[in-house]
C-alpha cells in the first residue's frame, strides 16, 4: 500500500503541475434485454512513473427507478457473479507492456491511497493527520480493504 500511496501522491503532482494527462471516461453503451450493456474506458499517462495506463470496464447496467430519479446498478453478470474490468499498464519508455490486472483490487487500493493522502494534505498539521497510521494500517491487507486493525496501535498487524 506504501507503494500505491507514493505512486498516486507523484501522479496528482504531475497532474496538477499540467505534466500528467488524462482525457475524459468513455462510456459506450446499447440495449441488452431488460439492462444496457456499457463498455468504459479511461486512460492516461503519468511521465514522472514512466507509465501510461488504460482501464476497460466490461459491464451489465441497470437503471432502477429509486424514487424520483433513476439509479445506475451495475450486474455482476460475468462468470461466478463477478464484474468484469482490466488494467494495462505501458511503458513510456520502451513502449512495452507492463501489467494487465483486474480492476478491482487496484480500484479499492486507489481509493485507500487517495483518502490517505487527502486526509494528509487537508489536516491542519500534517504529522498528526493520521497519514502515517493510515499507511502503517494498510500494510494488515493484501487488498487494500478495512482491515479491521486500529490505526490508534504501534503496530496494527499484531
Amino acid at each position: 500500500m506504501d507503494q500505491c500511496i507514493d505512486a498516486l501522491s507523484s501522479a496528482y503532482l504531475d497532474f496538477s503541475s499540467g505534466v500528467a494527462v488524462t482525457r475524459q471516461r468513455s462510456d459506450t453503451l446499447v440495449p441488452s434485454g431488460e439492462s444496457v450493456y456499457g463498455l468504459k474506458t479511461m486512460d492516461g499517462i503519468a511521465p514522472g512513473l514512466d507509465v501510461g495506463a488504460v482501464r476497460i470496464n466490461s459491464d451489465i447496467v441497470t437503471w432502477p427507478k429509486v424514487g424520483d430519479s433513476y439509479r445506475r446498478v451495475k450486474v455482476p453478470a460475468a462468470l461466478g457473479s463477478r464484474y468484469t474490468g482490466l488494467i494495462l499498464v505501458f511503458s513510456t519508455e520502451m513502449a512495452e507492456p507492463l501489467a494487465i490486472m483486474p480492476d478491482g483490487v487496484i480500484q479499492r487500493m486507489r481509493v485507500g491511497a487517495t483518502s490517505a493522502l487527502g486526509t494528509h494534505h487537508l489536516a491542519k498539521n500534517p504529522e498528526d493527520s493520521g497519514y502515517h497510521r493510515v499507511r502503517l494500517a494498510s500494510r494488515c491487507t493484501t487488498d487494500g480493504s478495512a482491515s479491521g486493525a486500529s490505526a490508534d496501535r504501534y503496530d496494527p498487524c499484531s
